[in-house]
């Protein structure tokens, strides 16, 4: 009769290979970078820096492009925008507990922008490696969660749309604006870091908004961005047979908050107003000029259909 080798034999190997941090198993290979068709075409060149108004004042801001939420399958449907969920940025800490971006460990996200589900907005998590962990093993948040490592779920929110290689931010970006390295399971992208830089240690960048986060929703355990309003001023032109529509007016998107306002928010839902073909740019400037009578609805301003919104985060006002 064949002796059975006891159990108790294999579970001292069973145990070290099991363990978190251990082995081979939390070390991932670097598959190259992600594939530039897994970027909005707008956000592959350069981005332009595009012109409004604010209470009479002109602005400056970059359009991230157009998102409508039914595409992305963020969430169930609902009878009106809840927010828009933040997905994770996981951050590993330096020796000082920190989340850190230099010199230091890429974050680590799971969703590029056209996938079901992606956000510009992403939650800090922080991780706390063991001693001994070598920057940039784990590549991918698959690995990540097998390595057992401590993870903090921190509520705060930054703003950094992912962006192709060769992306960069047209007209004069704020001091802090800064393009991130990251890992999308275990390849290579990286972000632009418009807003809620100060939670990752970049003192410098867009004015903060008090509304990035506005809900924690404990029943769908995530975290949601509120959205504030941006109007897009379109022309029609000639008439009868050569009567071209919703010729977009440029230089004259208006904005109803700006930075430092409590409302404030980078996502904003998309309002078309019909004008004139004679319309001059300027001509409106303002919330209050498109709704000088409280209560009463233009029928010139209409909600895009299907309901959409859009990254805007405001750059500048002038005066």
């Amino acid at each position: 009769m064949r002796r059975s080798t006891p159990l108790a034999l294999f579970l001292p190997l069973f145990l070290l290979l099991a363990a978190p941090g251990c082995g081979d198993d939390f070390v991932d290979e670097d598959e190259g970078p992600v594939a530039e068709t897994e970027v909005p075409i707008e956000r592959r060149a350069t981005i332009p820096l595009r012109h409004g108004f604010l209470d009479g004042k002109p602005l400056e801001f970059y359009f991230m492009g157009a998102v409508v939420p039914g595409e992305l399958a963020w969430f169930p449907r609902y009878d009106k925008f809840p927010g828009m969920p933040a997905r994770e940025l996981y951050v590993f800490a330096d020796a000082a507990g920190k989340p850190a971006l230099d010199g230091a460990q890429r974050p680590i996200v799971d969703y590029l922008p056209l996938q079901a589900g992606a956000s510009d907005f992403l939650e800090v998590v922080v991780v706390r490696p063991p001693p001994g962990y070598a920057a940039n093993e784990i590549k991918s948040r698959a690995t990540l969660l097998r390595a057992g490592h401590p993870l903090e779920r921190t509520g705060l929110v930054v703003n950094c749309p992912i962006v192709g290689a060769s992306a960069s931010l047209g007209g004069s970006p704020p001091a802090g604006v800064r393009k991130l390295s990251l890992w999308y399971r275990k390849k290579s992208t990286q972000c632009v870091l418009l807003d809620g830089g100060a939670v990752l240690g970049v003192a410098e960048g867009l004015p903060p908004s008090k509304k990035l986060i506005t809900a924690i929703s404990p029943e769908r355990n995530e975290v949601r961005v509120a959205h504030g309003e941006v109007y897009l001023l379109r022309a029609n032109a000639f008439s009868g047979a050569d009567l071209a529509t919703a010729i977009p007016v440029p230089r004259n998107d208006i904005f109803r908050h700006g930075p430092g306002h409590p409302d404030y928010t980078p996502l904003v839902k998309i309002w078309d107003v019909t004008v004139p073909s004679d319309y001059l740019v300027g001509g409106l400037t303002s919330h209050a000029s498109l709704f000088p009578v409280p209560g009463f609805t233009d029928p010139r301003i209409t909600a895009r259909s299907p309901e959409a919104f859009c990254n805007c985060p405001v750059v500048r006002i002038g005066k």
